[in-house]
Formats: structure tokens, C-alpha cells, sequence
């Protein structure tokens, strides 16, 4: 199973604890341990969150980690998102955010083969 990291939001009215769970030493470690051609799977109700994943792993994947993109992504305030869970299970929190019709932000890293 894929590493993966779905709404890391310890205390929602909190805005500094939005941020803890994904640390530079989190994505040091997954870049360093992850397989070649191994992937991660990041995913938040909040978009800034998932922004914010995205800009952790980019700045601290070692540049070992790449983004994937999909022709069937979706294109949301100029970024594009996974437009299902590639688990195909959703939490139980996915299924509450998209029954009340708002978006999930999805996104899946891969560990580049040339880079271990």
C-alpha cells in the first residue's frame, strides 16, 4: 500500500496546527525510503492545506518526488487535483465533505527511478 496522508488537520480552529503534521523531516524520510516508482498520496477538504503539501514535498522531496498529473484531473482555482481516490475506499470524513458537495484535493507524488 501506498504511503498517504488524508486531511492532516489535528485542530481545525487552530490555524497554526494546520500545518504541523507535514514536516520537513516527514517528507525528508518518506523521500528517502519511499521504493523507485513508489507514490504517496496526499489529499485535504482545505485547499490552502493541500497547497501547502504540495510546496512541503516540492521543497523537501530531495528532488526525488514529482507530482503526477492525469488528463482527467480537475482543474480548480488554476491547480489541478486527482479527480477520485485512487483507494477507492473514501474515509469516513471524505464521504461528510463530498455528501455536503464540496471538493476534496488530491494528489499523488511518485519517487523518480534516476533519483535514489
Amino acid at each position: 500500500m501506498a504511503p498517504h496522508i488524508w486531511c492532516p488537520n489535528p485542530d481545525f480552529n487552530n490555524p497554526e496546527h494546520r500545518w504541523s503534521m507535514i514536516q520537513r523531516p516527514l517528507v525528508e524520510a518518506i523521500a528517502d525510503l519511499l521504493s523507485s516508482n513508489g507514490k504517496v498520496f496526499l489529499q485535504s477538504d482545505v485547499e490552502a492545506v493541500a497547497v501547502r503539501m504540495k510546496e512541503q514535498f516540492l521543497r523537501y522531496g530531495k528532488g526525488k518526488l514529482v507530482p503526477l498529473r492525469n488528463q482527467d484531473d480537475l482543474k480548480i482555482n488554476g491547480r489541478y487535483w486527482l479527480r477520485e481516490n485512487p483507494f477507492g475506499v473514501p474515509s469516513d470524513w471524505e464521504k461528510h465533505v463530498l455528501e455536503r458537495g464540496a471538493p476534496m484535493y488530491r494528489l499523488i507524488f511518485s519517487k523518480s527511478s534516476s533519483k535514489d
